[in-house]
């Protein structure tokens, strides 16, 4: 049996009534728990096509200088204590070009303890929203309405952790984000949203809306800039992504 296994003889309702959010949502990559504040186990991680993020991923995503970056390409992700994974990336020549996408997840461990993690559908904005939407709809049963949302996001808050659910719109890609509540980035997603339900907006009508505002002088857009790595629209004021910390880069609206 691996510690990827260990998942299957837990109860699962008694999961649900744990007050770890983390826990609760029971999310594995490539078959592997991932919890935050579990220990850095690189025999797992590396087992489950987990790897250390090599020179270049750790210069566009830019961890502090006392965080490990860990992350896997086209890998799956299973939530909720599933058997079989629900997002399973399609990346064959062969597939319809319209349900073709990848992933990647990035795991950052401080002192050894995983104290962040984001995962990311990529390629395809509607499969992203499409399988971002799946995953809402279980969350509801499961732990409720979100806390704060706003036309593209979804936070669930519990304790000193945070769920997030980002759709395509303000970035090309959809997001999943775990984090503990105290970082920065939590802090700047719930800026600005409100308690309850908003309806999400499609891609088609975030483009549109960014349609509408008109073009401002080559290289800039009204929107701010975009970041190169995950593709996030920021604010003109800011000089790194808050999400990836990836570098700027000025685009123009097509």
């Amino acid at each position: 049996m691996s510690g990827c296994d260990i998942i299957y003889f837990l109860d699962w309702g008694d999961i649900m009534n744990d007050e770890l959010l983390s826990r609760q949502l029971g999310l594995r990559i490539n078959g592997c728990p991932i919890e935050l504040s579990m220990e850095l186990n690189k025999s797992l991680l590396t087992a489950s096509k987990i790897e250390k993020a090599n020179f270049l991923n750790r210069f566009l995503v830019k961890p502090r200088r006392d965080e490990r970056l860990y992350m896997a390409r086209d890998c799956t992700l299973t939530y909720l204590g599933a058997k079989k994974p629900q997002v399973v990336p399609v990346v064959e020549q062969r597939a319809p070009k319209n349900k073709r996408f990848g992933s990647t997840c990035y795991l950052w461990f401080k002192q050894k303890k995983l104290t962040r993690f984001a995962f990311q559908v990529i390629y395809n904005e509607d499969m992203a929203a499409h399988l971002l939407k799946a995953m809402e709809e279980e969350l509801h049963k499961s732990l409720g309405s979100p806390d704060f949302t706003d036309v593209t996001s979804r936070v669930w808050e519990k304790g000193d952790q945070g769920l997030i659910l980002e759709y395509p719109g303000r970035m090309k890609q959809g997001f999943v984000h775990l984090m503990y509540n105290e970082v920065e980035i939590f802090t700047q997603f719930k800026a600005g949203m409100v308690p309850g339900n908003q309806p999400v907006q499609s891609p088609a009508q975030i483009k549109k809306e960014k349609g509408s505002k008109g073009k401002t002088p080559t290289g800039q857009s009204p929107w701010g800039w975009e970041c190169r790595l995950c593709r996030r629209i920021l604010e003109e004021s800011d000089t790194s992504c808050w999400s990836c910390g990836g570098t700027r880069k000025d685009v123009e609206l097509t």
